[in-house]
């Protein structure tokens, strides 16, 4: 991700229970607990690249 959005700062979080949420500027962009998978390769920095116009 950095190579795609070098602006971008990443943080990961140790969770539990199978969470897996990205989150920016405290908006949340993806839960895997309620989409039920895990993200495309490509969707989390389409979201981002959105973010950021």
């Amino acid at each position: 991700m950095r190579g795609k959005l070098p602006q971008v700062e990443v943080e990961t979080k140790t969770g539990s229970g199978g969470i897996f949420d990205v989150e920016a500027d405290g908006q949340l962009l993806f839960s895997k607990d309620k989409e039920h998978r895990f993200p495309a390769n490509k969707e989390i920095v389409e979201k981002l690249e959105a973010l950021l116009k």
